[in-house]
């Protein structure tokens, strides 16, 4: 129980952490495209500010979807056999795609500046599925024998 309590923890900000980066960027490349100068401190710090800014809304967030995907791609991984992994990794970004199309829904816009563009949106979606297998690595520890505590490969 312990692994999968620090493993929710962690995937939700390893997701939560790639995606406010890669928000912060696309929002830092905009602003350069439109002649912007900024330094190298000024771009470390709009990341640090956002995200420590986005982590009380959209952190929990994540939690919130990770916390209803995670379980079913569980109960789902007996079931899956070889494809586990997969099912985790499709948790992960299915989570993160249902959190910003929910927001997209009530809101009009998605609330997550870097998520408005398809690829914007993309590499949100690609943080939760990195999430999603962070998670599988840290609940279900392998062995040096290459099986997992479950005796599956």
């Amino acid at each position: 129980m312990v692994r999968r309590i620090v493993g929710f923890i962690f995937a939700v900000m390893v997701t939560f952490s790639l995606g406010a980066i890669a928000s912060t960027q696309s929002v830092i490349s905009s602003l350069a495209d439109m002649g912007a100068p900024l330094t190298v401190n000024e771009r470390l710090s709009m990341t640090l500010h956002d995200l420590v800014g986005m982590l009380p809304l959209y952190g929990s967030l994540v939690a919130i979807g990770f916390l209803l995907a995670l379980p079913v791609a569980g109960w789902a991984s007996h079931r899956l056999g070889s494809l586990r992994v997969l099912g985790f990794v499709l948790a992960g970004a299915l989570a993160v795609f249902l959190v910003h199309a929910g927001l997209h829904s009530i809101f009009g816009t998605s609330l997550v500046a870097g998520a408005r563009s398809t690829l914007g949106l993309s590499v949100q979606i690609l943080a939760g599925a990195i999430g999603g297998y962070c998670y599988l690595l840290i609940r279900d520890e392998p062995r040096l024998d290459g099986h997992t505590r479950k005796g599956e490969r």
